[in-house]
């Protein structure tokens, strides 16, 4: 599992942990893992046009969880992840008030243009986690990770 990254040791972040993010807990812990783009949240694994989750989920995450290990010791990173899980939590669940479902293959064919078209507002306009909810949301989550490792934002 190579991608095309021409040198391959050179490709950014995202192409290490692509398809998937880590869903860890403030300590660093693994818990779970998420697509690591806003576009892959869109599908489940029987319609996911990447062989990566397609047929290798397994492996990818096997390999993922020995190779987060020494990013997970830092809270810039565990808040990172955290906020990437909340950011596709927020953007989920505002598709799905409106389509019924936040996967394309479980909304109408006729209805694919104008869930992707919202799609593609909510994260332009970031009208998915542009309000008071989220920024209390996200300000508990720096605020419960700071507490263990001590402050880690050069702002607050």
């Amino acid at each position: 599992m190579v991608g095309l990254c021409n040198p391959h040791q050179n490709r950014p972040l995202i192409c290490k942990l692509y398809p998937f993010l880590p869903k860890v807990d403030n300590k660093g812990g693994i818990l779970d893992f998420f697509s690591a783009t806003f576009f892959d949240l869109f599908y489940d694994k029987s319609s996911h046009p990447c062989t990566l989750v397609a047929q290798h989920e397994d492996e990818v995450k096997a390999r993922l969880k020995n190779s987060l290990e020494p990013l997970l010791k830092d809270p810039l990173y565990i808040f990172a992840f955290r906020a990437c899980e909340l950011l596709a939590v927020y953007l989920k669940n505002s598709l799905k008030k409106e389509f019924g479902s936040y996967l394309i293959n479980k909304i109408n064919d006729e209805n694919h243009a104008k869930f992707w078209q919202k799609a593609e507002m909510l994260l332009l306009l970031r009208k998915a986690w542009r309000n008071q909810e989220f920024y209390n949301e996200i300000c508990d989550i720096h605020d419960e990770i700071a507490q263990i490792w001590g402050e880690f934002l050069p702002f607050k």
